[in-house]
């Protein structure tokens, strides 16, 4: 597993567009495929795939619309957001994405 982020306080990132004047502080938790070397070695994240990671998930973020960010479309948008790093990654490198905390302001 890997949080992403800040240990306690996961990510904070403005969303909807820079004019919603919107901003998420989430914790986001994955579930990566320790059989993929260039994503886990040892235990542990490749650092490249570690910036990969961030970037990715801080893109798909600031991109989806406010509407995303309904507590009913949460299920469809950590698949979209496993969607897109798996996409960067390599398919099947991450298994699943856990929300353990969502703020949305």
């Amino acid at each position: 597993f890997y949080k992403l982020g800040d240990p306690k306080e996961g990510i904070l990132v403005n969303v909807g567009g820079g004019r919603a004047g919107k901003y998420l502080k989430a914790g986001i938790v994955m579930e990566l495929n320790p059989g993929k070397s260039d994503v886990v070695k040892d235990g542990k994240v490749n650092p490249v795939a570690e910036t990969k990671i961030l970037d990715t998930t801080m893109q798909f973020l600031r991109a989806a619309p406010l509407e995303e960010f309904d507590a009913t479309k949460q299920d469809a948008l950590k698949k979209q957001l496993k969607d897109a790093l798996n996409d960067r990654l390599g398919q099947g490198s991450v298994y699943d994405v856990y929300i353990t905390s969502f703020l949305l302001q």
